[in-house]
């Protein structure tokens, strides 16, 4: 970020299922903290990372999966801080087949935002691949 600390975000494995995880990292290089994001019970696939035009906050976003194997099912994200504190997940998305979210902010508001693609409309087996139709979608939150 501009203060130079360094968000890391990535897929973990918690014996159970995949969570979303994020550490921050100061410029001093102090060792950072993990923290979960995610909430258990559901596999995830973190997606991006972005950091705020404000020093110290990131967004982090990610994929719930409702199947072993699939892309995503659900966009959800997070907001955290330089000290690890997050406001909890929040889910951006319809839970369906929404998928492969990425993360900005907007440098004039600090405003974040997610685009994510999702299916809508039939797909699958047997349906023609002309009737298959994927938007993007997008979501901002007031800073």
């Amino acid at each position: 970020d501009a203060a130079g600390t360094a968000f890391v975000a990535w897929t973990g494995w918690d014996g159970a299922n995949t969570r979303a995880k994020v550490a921050a990292l100061a410029p001093a290089g102090d060792r950072a903290t993990v923290q979960t994001l995610s909430a258990a019970g559901h596999n995830v696939a973190v997606s991006d990372v972005a950091t705020s035009p404000r020093p110290g906050v990131a967004l982090v976003v990610w994929a719930r999966m409702d199947r072993p194997g699939e892309l995503g099912n659900q966009v959800v994200a997070a907001l955290v801080d330089a000290a690890g504190a997050s406001g909890g997940e929040e889910p951006v998305s319809a839970p369906d087949r929404a998928r492969l979210p990425a993360a900005a902010f907007d440098p004039a508001t600090g405003a974040p935002t997610v685009i994510w693609t999702q299916r809508v409309g039939p797909d699958g087996p047997g349906v023609p691949i002309a009737q298959v139709k994927t938007v993007v979608r997008a979501s901002t939150r007031t800073p």
